[in-house]
């Protein structure tokens, strides 16, 4: 079984949508607010990387 695109895309949104839960569940406290930006970059760079590879275009272009 060979991992493609789409597994990359459910990965990264299930970690965005666990990010954009903690931001709004947690609003007390500073730490779980940062904790979950990070979450959010994480799979915001999650998705540019496998768009990079699924294109074959290490620079970025």
């Amino acid at each position: 079984m060979e991992i493609g695109l789409n597994h990359f895309l459910i990965v990264a949104a299930i970690l965005f949508t666990i990010g954009v839960c903690g931001i709004f569940i947690n609003r007390k406290s500073i730490i779980n607010i940062l904790l979950s930006i990070e979450i959010l970059l994480l799979a915001i760079n999650i998705n540019l990387v496998a768009f990079s590879a699924f294109m074959n275009d290490i620079v970025g272009h």
